[in-house]
């Protein structure tokens, strides 16, 4: 509908999804935050940044949807093939596509998959790209990446 009304360059977000046509008016790519993948973390406060142009853009996460019971954490999101809480370390998956239905979907399955098995996929699929963050034991977070996801810190 965008497009018809004779927009070609535009970001727009529906539901978390995003999609970054065109170029911004200082003829840069959209630049859009990853949230810090940290409960306590505020819904604004950025982890990374990613680049966008003609290009969907979405993250699934455990982080803000869990439960904890007896000092175990729950995520939402369930394994098909257990029909348990996902309990991989993955904490966020961002996913690259040429449109949102792919990246929403390909983000929520790599939560499931993990980290290894997850990035392959994300390297076997033509123009998507995606950044997969694992807590450690330790807390730390942990980037993994395809090799053309391309992202940076926020500034300041």
């Amino acid at each position: 509908m965008i497009r018809d009304e004779g927009f070609r360059d535009f970001l727009v977000e529906i539901g978390g999804e995003v999609y970054g046509a065109g170029s911004r008016p200082d003829g840069g790519s959209w630049r859009v935050g990853i949230n810090r993948p940290r409960a306590e973390a505020a819904p604004d406060e950025i982890y990374r940044v990613a680049s966008l142009r003609d290009a969907a853009f979405a993250t699934s996460g455990d982080y803000r949807n869990f439960f904890v019971r007896d000092g175990v954490r729950y995520s939402h999101v369930l394994d098909p093939r257990t029909g348990r809480p996902v309990a991989n370390g993955v904490v966020s998956v961002s996913v690259l596509a040429p449109d949102c239905t792919l990246a929403d979907g390909l983000a929520t399955a790599v939560m499931v998959m993990g980290t290894e098995a997850g990035v392959i996929l994300l390297e076997r699929l033509p123009g998507v790209e995606g950044l997969v963050v694992v807590e450690t034991k330790d807390g730390r977070l942990e980037n993994h990446s395809t090799s053309g996801f391309r992202s940076e810190p926020p500034p300041g």
